[in-house]
């Protein structure tokens, strides 16, 4: 369970990524124009993408031996760089990252007007994309994961 739960969940980096791209544009491209049903639809894409790949997260951290390794001896554990990465910055940063995006759809539906609403819906999804992008395993960092698992 724990293998496929890890290539869902790397699979699933990407469809975040190109979820959230696609909502950050389609949000700046409706702030000047009429048709915003796009950007709607996209920001609930990313939601809903974000929200599942929290949920895979979630049950990934608490079967991952990196994070029972930490959550035997945190004291420790805090020194130890890849254990502090996997059983406290990662996780943490990437339920912040989607907090965020469940606040921009919150404040752009609450906006006066639609330039405010896809505004804020697109500094909101950016805010998170980057931080979110900061917090992924990428093979050039120390605690790296494959691009693509099969």
């Amino acid at each position: 369970m724990y293998g496929f739960l890890l290539v869902l969940h790397n699979w699933g980096r990407w469809a975040i990524i190109i979820a959230g791209v696609v909502a950050i544009v389609a949000a700046l491209k409706a702030r000047n124009s009429s048709a915003t049903a796009g950007a709607d639809k996209s920001a609930l894409i990313f939601m809903i993408i974000a929200d599942l790949q929290l949920l895979i997260g979630l049950v990934l951290y608490f079967v991952s031996p990196f994070v029972r390794t930490f959550l035997a001896g945190p004291g420790e554990a805090m020194g130890d760089s890849g254990l502090r990465y996997w059983g406290l910055e990662h996780g943490l940063m990437m339920i912040i990252a989607i907090a965020l995006i469940h606040v921009g759809r919150i404040s752009g539906k609450k906006a006066a007007t639609p330039a405010k609403k896809y505004t804020n819906m697109a500094v909101y999804f950016t805010v998170a994309l980057v931080l979110m992008l900061v917090m992924t395993p990428w093979p050039f960092m120390s605690n790296f994961r494959p691009l693509f698992r099969f």
